[in-house]
């Protein structure tokens, strides 16, 4: 049985004025008792209401629920009694309404350390003996006023709590609800269960055996059933089938094992019955299942800013890989494709070596077997000179270029018409040159007349590569151009292998002039491995900055997400906190939605990645690189996220006090 005993109990608010709540209370009530108190609002009911379920504590005097003083214990120890000794019925229901009635009266057993399948079984019978047994699966928000504070009494009784504490239960009913509720209770009580009731209507507090009547703190008793001031009845003997609401769900005595966790409350001589307050692991899955499950508008939000942040984070890692690799391939496929070799006059008097005017055939082949070569040719300029598509028109100055191919040219040259190499009498026009001189179209076999001379033109020039000035002069063989004109420039242009620049520069001057090396001079573009590695660089930090600062905005908003969602449900933690949850077990409870949020965001965030990544590479023509390991990457950013955005809210949930249930 259960006794609460107050001596000289008082309950003082610290304010610029102290607010005395409660004033030398003594009472006691034993078990079985149907205890109404009344009184005008804020004459100190909830607070004496609170002291008594261990929601609050006396700032003076004793608090005993049997022999122990419960006023010095901890707040873990407080919660162990609690969920033992108190059922909770609100005036405001506190009600989960979007998860079924069933469920919400799993709810009363979810911190007495029972598995899932049993908490169910128990709700129905809660439920049959509110008269609900019909309206199991339906949504709290779909019931009744009646309906719901019925499904509070199914929740409060279905721990098998010895003492079910009653906070103005009939005060958001109609009368024909609350004459229904009142019976109820005292159904309860007829069984064994104390009751205490606060409320404001004479006609609930007529329904009990004893009336206390609070007024500026001070307590009163109106009146007192004798029958149940004592303690020496059958429900005070430890495991005899009246112990308070042992049988409540059939009607008829029972064994307390047959209704409840095993040995649910054990009686010791001299001490209090309680059992720890604990979750079971299954138990707690479950409630954090029906969490999302029941509520999935405010899951989805939640999961939406985890895939928003995974996916940024997993984009720009998967496009920072892909931006190195393309960059890489573009440096591989630019970097040193170019060398130029160029006679100079050492001796300043305009004398170029001759070897131009008549390659050697040996220097030709030299040149043609450097490994890493894909093409080269000679080109030698021979300064400007008449030109004119017709003699009787318009004559212009062209410059004139001598050309000896060394390979088949593609990307060094590109014409339309004849191929290289030419013949004596043959020449290729730049397009910027014909159009300058009128030249007729390739169909008609145009002559250009250089410097008097008439020429085939075989072929239209349109791209030069870096030799841009060739769109617009006249190209003709060597040995032709040098019968024009001597050379003023003799130039040796390369195009390589990817990587075979360096190599190839330190020996073509060597390879075409052995003899005038001194006078060649050798251009090649920097080595770009260095400038390939250094952009490469920061684009990996430019792209891993935007991941930090992703990640650390959908941190910042899932964290304040889920403060939000702990502040909207402080109604339902502090009814947790009432019915024996410690505050790790709501860190926990809020933590492990986190986690769960967080695994299913980070799945959802790695697929939606996934194709954003492949979306942009096709989009772009770039080639996707994907590392196997982003998606499990993805799981496991998208958990710690959850359990980091949980660090604030799951305090701040530990931080709610259970006497907020009643506000």
């Amino acid at each position: 049985m259960t006794v609460l005993t107050l001596e000289n109990a008082s309950r003082t608010y610290e304010a610029v004025v102290p607010v005395h709540a409660l004033k030398s209370v003594s009472i006691t009530i034993n078990q079985g008792d149907f205890v109404a108190i009344e009184g005008p609002s804020g004459a100190g009911k909830s607070t004496l209401l609170n002291i008594l379920a261990l929601l609050d504590k006396p700032t003076h005097g004793s608090y005993r629920i049997d022999d122990v003083d419960v006023v010095g214990l901890s707040d873990t120890r407080a919660a162990d009694l609690r969920g033992s000794i108190f059922g909770f019925v609100f005036q405001s229901f506190h009600l989960l309404p979007l998860r079924t009635a069933v469920e919400n009266v799993m709810l009363g057993m979810a911190y007495q350390g029972g598995d899932p399948e049993s908490a169910r079984m128990r709700a129905y019978e809660a439920l049959a003996f509110v008269g609900l047994s019909e309206r199991a699966d339906i949504p709290a928000e779909r019931l009744s006023g009646g309906e719901r504070q019925r499904i509070a009494i199914a929740r409060a009784i279905c721990g098998g709590a010895p003492v079910v504490v009653a906070d103005e239960p009939t005060g958001n009913l109609d009368s024909r609800s609350s004459q229904l509720i009142m019976d109820m209770l005292a159904d309860l009580n007829d069984r064994g269960t104390t009751i205490i009731v606060v409320t404001h209507d004479p006609a609930v507090a007529a329904k009990a055996s004893r009336r206390l009547r609070v007024v500026d703190g001070v307590v009163t008793q109106q009146s007192d059933a004798s029958a149940n001031d004592t303690a020496d009845g059958p429900a005070a003997q430890c495991g005899q089938t009246t112990e308070p609401g042992a049988a409540l769900f059939q009607g008829t005595a029972a064994s307390p094992s047959r209704h409840r966790r095993r040995s649910p409350f054990r009686c010791t001589r001299g001490g209090t019955p309680t059992t720890a307050s604990r979750v079971h692991p299954r138990m707690l899955w479950h409630d954090v299942s029906q969490a999302l499950v029941s509520d999935p508008g405010r899951s989805s939000r939640l999961i939406g800013v985890v895939v928003i942040a995974v996916t940024l984070f997993l984009t720009v890692i998967s496009l920072a890989y892909t931006a190195s690799y393309q960059v890489s391939d573009v440096f591989d496929a630019q970097r040193n494709r170019r060398v130029a070799v160029a006679l100079t006059d050492p001796t300043d008097t305009g004398y170029i070596p001759q070897v131009v005017a008549q390659p050697d055939p040996e220097a030709v082949d030299r040149i043609a077997s450097i490994n890493g070569l894909q093409e080269a040719m000679l080109v030698s300029r021979h300064d400007n000179h008449p030109a004119t598509s017709d003699p009787s028109l318009r004559v212009v100055d062209l410059p004139v270029y001598g050309l000896t191919p060394i390979t088949p040219l593609k990307d060094l040259l590109t014409t339309r018409g004849e191929t290289l190499p030419l013949d004596h009498d043959q020449v290729l026009i730049g397009e910027a040159a014909a159009s300058a001189c009128g030249l007729g179209p390739l169909d008609a076999s145009p002559t250009l007349w250089v410097r008097g001379k008439p020429y085939e033109v075989v072929g239209i020039i349109t791209d030069a590569g870096i030799r841009s000035e060739l769109l617009g002069g006249v190209v003709m063989s060597q040995e032709e151009a040098s019968a024009v004109a001597p050379a003023a420039e003799n130039v040796l242009e390369i195009r390589t292998a990817p990587g075979a620049a360096s190599a190839i520069a330190n020996v073509a001057a060597l390879a075409w002039v052995p003899t005038h090396v001194e006078t060649a001079i050798t251009d090649s573009p920097p080595d770009p491995t260095q400038m390939r590695e250094e952009l490469e660089t920061s684009v990996r930090t430019a792209l891993q900055t935007l991941t930090v600062v992703s990640a650390l905005s959908g941190l910042a908003i899932l964290s304040n997400a889920m403060n939000n969602s702990v502040q909207t449900r402080t109604g339902e933690l502090a009814l947790r906190r009432a019915m024996g949850a410690k505050r790790n077990h709501l860190r926990t409870l809020i933590s492990a939605e986190s986690l769960l949020i967080g695994l299913i965001g980070g799945a959802c965030g790695s697929i939606l990645s996934l194709l954003v990544v492949l979306a942009i590479t096709i989009f772009q023509h770039w080639r996707p690189v994907i590392d196997p390991l982003s998606f499990p990457l993805g799981i496991v950013a998208g958990i710690l996220t959850g359990l980091a955005a949980a660090v604030i809210a799951s305090r701040k949930a530990g931080r709610i006090h259970p006497a907020q249930a009643l506000r």
